[in-house]
């Protein structure tokens, strides 16, 4: 199948137009955006809780699924462009997934989760206990 040069701008315009729509005209554009892709991914009934701002440890949100929290990092453009993920985007991922999952050093994590808000520091811990516990359900990257 051939994909018009044109067919991704079209899709960008259209979640924009999405996104800025009545059905987030109250919500800031990255946090709609986060909102939309967990709702057409998952479906409205998973729980979506938005984790994203100052101290969210780079979590923007954790969805409960069948049993299952996914963790969500994402990147909106708030100019209407298209791109790729950077090396330090993917960098960055790569070192929240496993203080997540527990790949990482005890000291390495502690000095991690002092940098998350007070409010978040309970669920991270949890979901690593569960990752080390060998709960799989309990992250997927």
């Amino acid at each position: 199948m051939t994909v018009p040069d044109d067919y991704f701008e079209d899709a960008v315009e259209a979640l924009f137009r999405e996104l800025t729509g009545s059905n987030f005209r109250t919500v800031p554009p990255e946090r709609a955006f986060i909102t939309w892709y967990a709702m057409a991914r998952y479906g409205k009934s998973a729980k979506c809780e938005i984790t994203d701002g100052p101290g969210d440890g780079g979590i923007d949100a954790l969805v409960e699924e069948a049993g299952t929290t996914v963790v969500i990092q994402s990147k909106y453009e708030l100019s209407r462009k298209l791109r790729t993920a950077s090396s330090k985007d993917l960098a960055d991922f790569e070192k929240v997934r496993n203080h997540v999952i527990g790949e990482t050093s005890d000291p390495d994590f502690s000095k991690w989760i002092e940098s998350v808000k007070p409010e978040l520091v309970s669920r991270y811990r949890s979901l690593r206990r569960r990752a080390r516990a060998g709960d799989h359900g309990c992250a997927r990257a």
